[in-house]
């Protein structure tokens, strides 16, 4: 992973994990609640994230399915978090 400006440059599968787990995130679905959904193992799911794994056609299409996505939300470059108070009290320390 390279950097541009402060932004994380991702490609391919590093793109497709971070999507992965922030759509799961961002669904409030644990690892086993959405692999159960989408007809999959939940260490599948887990490699999936952690790109140990590469995707199948399927495997994307029943992901989507899943989390209500559209295949392109696969593709859109993840938001960076803000850190939370806490963590900014303790960076002005």
């Amino acid at each position: 992973m390279t950097l541009f400006g402060n932004a994380p440059v991702l490609k391919g599968a590093e793109l497709f994990a971070a999507r992965l787990r922030r759509l799961r995130q961002e669904a409030g679905l644990t690892l086993q609640a959405l692999a159960d959904q989408a007809g999959m193992h939940r260490e599948s799911v887990a490699q999936l994230e952690r790109r140990r794994r590469k995707p199948t056609w399927a495997s994307v299409l029943a992901l989507a399915d899943a989390l209500g996505v559209s295949l392109e939300a696969f593709r859109d470059r993840p938001k960076e978090r803000k850190p939370d108070a806490r963590k900014r009290k303790q960076q002005r320390r």
